[in-house]
């Protein structure tokens, strides 16, 4: 098991602001394995204070960072759409 790696400040506060109450025990667990504060931050904002968009993005963000970094802070276009699911749906493509 990977041990809890020590957060800054900004993301504990960002993990309570997103998760309050019992979810935040669960949400710095999902987190775990994630390195790096701007990466971190990327993961909260996208998650939208979901727990299963969080475990989404965390997923994402253990493949590649440069992607949840790139969503986070790259402001969309007005249509263009929330998720890959999203797009697949307007698609009518089949699920992935």
């Amino acid at each position: 098991m990977m041990s809890a790696v020590e957060l800054s400040p900004e993301v504990t506060a960002a993990i309570s602001e997103a998760f309050p109450g019992e979810s935040v025990r669960e949400a710095r667990r999902i987190l775990n394995p994630i390195r790096g504060d701007r990466v971190l931050q990327a993961v909260l904002a996208l998650s939208a204070g979901d727990l299963d968009r969080l475990r989404h993005f965390t997923e994402v963000a253990e493949s590649d960072p440069r992607d949840v970094l790139r969503w986070a802070e790259t402001p969309r276009r007005p249509g263009e759409p929330d998720s890959y699911e999203e797009l697949r749906d307007r698609l009518k493509l089949p699920p992935g």
